[in-house]
């Protein structure tokens, strides 16, 4: 995936700003700088976004314990993938669960705890105690999560054509 979003990076920020453009003035300079190396910069402004958007599309918060109506929504397309030996359904699984809140990237200090652990964390990455976050593979993280949050507008628009 890493590969993937490197060679796509530039059309994607620039799909996705397309998309959104109220949020262009902050993902395009988020995207530069990732391009530039400047991690430290891109990552807290990319997981912003990427919650900004949640935001936009649902009405949603991304990182909240609270539930929400787009965590009830991600469990229940969860709940329809069975793992098999059909890699395609553990990138389903994979696609869901970052809405759903079972990923670490939302985790609380709780959870951090209890699991051991100490990797990419939006909590510690924003609130300054992980000193060493800065890296492209986060930076590439943060990305990926603001395309998927971006990329679910459309599924969450045929769900609710489905649904009329």
């Amino acid at each position: 995936y890493a590969d993937e979003y490197r060679g796509s990076l530039p059309y994607l920020s620039e799909t996705i700003s397309a998309m959104f453009p109220h949020r262009a003035f902050a993902l395009n300079p988020a995207c530069g700088a990732h391009l530039r190396g400047e991690y430290a910069l891109s990552i807290p402004v990319l997981l912003a976004q990427a919650e900004g958007i949640l935001r936009d599309i649902t009405a949603s918060e991304l990182f909240s314990a609270r539930p929400s109506p787009i965590k009830e929504f991600a469990k229940k397309q969860r709940d329809l993938v069975t793992l098999d030996d059909n890699w395609l359904r553990f990138s389903d699984d994979a696609i869901w669960a970052q809405l759903s809140g079972d990923l670490p990237i939302g985790w609380s200090q709780k959870l951090r705890d209890e699991n051991g652990y100490t990797g990419f964390n939006r909590n510690t990455t924003l609130h300054g105690i992980d000193l060493h976050y800065a890296t492209e593979i986060n930076s590439l993280k943060a990305f990926s999560l603001v395309c998927h949050v971006a990329g679910i507008a459309e599924w969450l628009k045929e769900d609710e054509d489905d649904a009329r």
